[in-house]
């Protein structure tokens, strides 16, 4: 059974570094070019209307030098009529402008089944997650109510065999990595991967790491227990800070594995 969980903690941080190099092998300039169409627009604009003055100051370098300054005056006139975007962008192309941000808007808020989901997601690192509250739920009570609703699913997880590892990668592949849904679900389901990732790296240092002769003393047993706590306060945080949010329609970034989750969402 050791040998089962350690290769299991061993897989989900493995499959995090393959993410990430993923992520990298795709490269991001198209990606960062794709959200600014208008940007690339407006920059085209400006140089089709500096186009004609250019070819006025190449066929004025042929006649005499008053020539030569009426077309660099002429020259300078239009790089100040062009010097913001706004000034080169037609009426209609403005009018096109407002109706894409507002579809953009539009079309960034989730529906009340994408905000289930990605509130659902946060579960799998809350079940992964007890095990390092047992010191907290020895000494306030108050956290085993407040967990007390989920206690069927509790039992049915963790009556599964390899249930966690099923669960993980069925998140993984059918929610964060799924091209097939909205952007919200998969950043919130990237979240949560990385937050179940994150649990292993301490259940890896615990097993191969620690020393036995912590255990000897008063001071070592209680730095073992507070390292648990701040363990499970920070996954229960994280994860009623996300559902939360998601409930909310907000993809708001949890601390340590947000910008990586959304990295990883924008690759799509």
């Amino acid at each position: 059974k050791t040998m089962a969980s350690s290769a299991f903690s061993t897989a989900r941080i493995a499959l995090l570094c393959f993410g990430f190099l993923e992520s990298f092998s795709h490269g991001t300039p198209s990606a960062v070019r794709s959200h600014y169409p208008l940007i690339h627009r407006a920059h085209g604009a400006q140089l089709r209307a500096m186009r004609p003055v250019a070819l006025a100051g190449r066929r004025s370098g042929s006649s005499a030098g008053q020539h030569v300054a009426g077309g660099e005056l002429s020259a300078s006139k239009a790089l100040q009529r062009v010097g913001s975007p706004a000034a080169v962008v037609p009426l209609p192309l403005r009018r096109d402008v407002a109706t894409h941000a507002k579809e953009d808007d539009d079309s960034d808020i989730p529906d009340p089944l994408s905000k289930v989901v990605s509130s659902l997601v946060y579960l799998i690192p809350l079940l992964d997650g007890l095990r390092y509250g047992k010191f907290l739920f020895r000494d306030v009570p108050a956290f085993g109510i407040i967990l007390a609703p989920l206690s069927p699913i509790i039992k049915f997880y963790f009556s599964l065999p390899l249930g966690g590892l099923l669960v993980f990668f069925g998140l993984y592949f059918g929610i964060a990595n799924n091209q097939g849904l909205e952007r919200f679900v998969r950043f919130n389901g990237m979240q949560a991967v990385l937050l179940d990732i994150i649990l292993n790296v301490p259940s890896l240092a615990e097993r191969y790491l620690l020393p036995s002769s912590i255990f000897s003393s008063e001071l070592g047993v209680w730095s073992y227990a507070q390292v648990y706590n701040t363990i499970f306060l920070y996954i229960f945080g994280s994860v009623l800070y996300g559902a939360v949010s998601s409930l909310q329609g907000k993809a708001k970034k949890i601390p340590l594995v947000g910008n990586a989750a959304d990295a990883s969402a924008n690759r799509y």
